[in-house]
């Protein structure tokens, strides 16, 4: 009965938590990683010591309401002010980037995945 929506996202330097039940808090950034070598070989690495690193912990405010109705908002004032949007295609595809390397890390025990360059500014 109870409903859990909570998403952990460890990266090398921070640790992102994003909890979806909780609005006072929906996202919380740790200074906290841990780091494993990732140049060796699989049975190595989960043998091998895990160094673990602790601090801070930020949590910004967000605004309540509705994502999508955001994103409209957005649009219908870029349209208004004839500014590119922020929530452009460029932005979409780099989302899109995101996801993608982020399927591929899973399906490959985790290992690291570059993306490509920004394409942030840049139209589409």
């Amino acid at each position: 009965p109870t409903k859990i929506r909570t998403m952990i996202i460890g990266g090398s330097r921070r640790t992102l938590v994003f909890d979806d039940q909780n609005p006072a808090q929906r996202i919380a950034v740790y200074d906290r990683s841990i780091d494993l070598s990732m140049d060796v070989d699989r049975e190595l690495r989960h043998r091998s010591q895990v160094s673990y690193r602790i601090g801070d912990m930020v949590a910004p405010a967000l605004r309540d309401g509705e994502a999508l109705g955001g994103v409209i908002d957005e649009l219908v004032l870029a349209i208004r002010n004839e500014r590119q949007p922020i929530t452009d295609g460029a932005s979409g595809l780099r989302v899109l980037q995101i996801l993608e390397a982020a399927s591929v890390s899973l399906e490959s025990d985790g290992i690291s995945i570059n993306l490509p360059a920004s394409t942030k500014g840049q139209n589409s």
